[in-house]
């Protein structure tokens, strides 16, 4: 009787420990793609292998893309645009969430607004995808739409940055942030780091500034600055 009742316990618990396993992968593979926010490095698929191939790239990249896609936008009725914006967020994607943005784009009946978003949302795919020259054209074509559209000024500008490409930077970004565009902090922040490559580090700082108030826990911008003011006192020439 004692061995019967010991083996019954046994096979409880072993159903049990195996029932808690397929709960826990399942929990795992429904978050691969969360709904929002900054997504987790274990839940994206080759996020460590894209990230090695990161390294080697331009440092800004990343912080360009992370920055771009905090902008945030009302894609209702069409699940494609909805698609392609949550996977826009992701700062490393796989090449087949493309798809999303070019069903929606293939949409001949998509309302003008939605086909904007849809440019720019699958240009910052691009972008972290390293299709710098794709991501381009997409926030060249989103602009063309609406001229008005100063996040991909904004995205644009980035892109500018990494091609060494300063006073371009400078300019789109004044131009840009008189638009009032969704995410100013960045452009601050864009102008500050152009600012500084100029050596130009009294407006760096200014720019730094600027972004810090409304970002003010933004560490890469903190850092920036925070190098400015140990090497360049607010009382020193520029260059």
């Amino acid at each position: 009787m004692y061995k019967l009742i010991s083996f019954c316990v046994v096979i409880a618990l072993s159903g049990f420990l195996m029932s808690g396993c397929a709960q826990t992968t399942n929990k795992t593979d429904s978050s691969s793609v969360p709904r929002k926010g900054n997504y987790a490095a274990t839940h994206v698929p080759g996020y460590h292998e894209r990230g090695g191939t990161r390294a080697n790239k331009n440092f800004s990249v990343g912080i360009v893309t992370n920055m771009t896609s905090e902008v945030k936008f009302k894609t209702k009725g069409d699940p494609n645009v909805k698609s392609c914006k949550d996977f826009a967020r992701l700062r490393y994607p796989q090449t087949d969430m493309l798809a999303s943005c070019n069903l929606a784009l293939s949409n001949a009946n998509l309302i003008p607004r939605n086909r904007v978003v849809s440019l720019y949302h699958r240009g910052i795919l691009h972008q972290n995808l390293d299709n710098l020259a794709l991501a381009r054209l997409d926030y060249t074509a989103a602009l063309k739409l609406n001229p008005q559209f100063a996040d991909a000024m904004l995205a644009l500008a980035g892109l500018d940055f990494i091609d060494a490409h300063f006073d371009r930077v400078l300019e789109t970004t004044q131009a840009a942030l008189q638009l009032q565009p969704e995410n100013p902090a960045y452009g601050h922040y864009l102008q500050g780091y152009a600012y500084e490559k100029q050596m130009q580090f009294q407006k760096a700082r200014l720019s730094y500034q600027q972004a810090l108030a409304i970002k003010p826990k933004w560490r890469a911008v903190r850092e920036r600055k925070a190098l400015i003011d140990r090497n360049w006192p607010s009382k020193s020439e520029d260059r």
